[in-house]
């Protein structure tokens, strides 16, 4: 558990120092042991001097969404040229599954927070919708393929498997009857194949937006 911070008499209370406050204690202990008291504590006031700069724990929590929101625009680099859209798409997908990495405690308000984020994030989507549209797909299919591409992140993220390894021992005994499980297993188990996984994923998402640009748009 790190330090706890300076109270406010060294640093005045602010809504920008809440909601840094707010994710760092969400990074340390969870969602479901955030609580107004815990933030106070944390800053080194009484809750209710936190509602004089956000009204209460939604307020804060959507703030939160905007602080990650924030770091991934700061890190998501995407160019200006158009016939590049599946590096940037790619590059979108890869920059938002490092900011669950970087965040895995805070991260699921980004799925439970679903329209906020959007919002929050207009201009990211915006600018991700626009390489779609100038590329050639219409807005629909632009947006489709945005939404697949932030629920497949997102749904990889959160339900990634918590094994670190596997037994040889029973990965021997199952290969003897069930030899393609056993490989699976080896795979569930790897770390690295779940980079692997995640590209792959990402690259048949955005094979089927480069189909459906290819037939102009047309639904199937």
């Amino acid at each position: 558990m790190s330090a706890r911070r300076p109270t406010s008499a060294r640093a005045p209370l602010t809504r920008e120092r809440v909601l840094a406050a707010a994710l760092n204690l969400i990074d340390e202990r969870g969602l479901e042991r955030f609580t107004m008291r815990a933030l106070g504590a944390d800053l080194g006031v009484e809750a209710m001097s936190i509602y004089k700069h956000l009204p209460g724990k939604d307020a804060v929590l959507d703030g939160v969404v905007e602080l990650l929101l924030r770091e991934f625009e700061e890190t998501w680099q995407a160019g200006e040229r158009p016939d590049d859209w599946r590096a940037h798409l790619s590059e979108f997908a890869h920059t938002f599954r490092a900011l669950a990495a970087a965040h895995p405690r805070a991260f699921p308000l980004l799925s439970r927070r679903s329209l906020r984020a959007y919002v929050v994030g207009r201009s990211l989507a915006e600018r991700a919708l626009t390489i779609l549209m100038v590329a050639g797909l219409p807005e629909d299919e632009a947006i489709a393929v945005l939404r697949l591409v932030v629920r497949f992140t997102l749904g990889f993220a959160l339900s990634a498997p918590g094994e670190a390894s596997v037994d040889r021992e029973f990965t021997h005994e199952l290969s003897e009857s069930f030899p393609h499980v056993s490989a699976l297993s080896v795979a569930v188990g790897d770390p690295q194949d779940e980079h692997r996984l995640f590209a792959r994923g990402v690259a048949v998402l955005l094979d089927g937006g480069a189909v459906r640009l290819a037939g102009g748009g047309v639904r199937g």
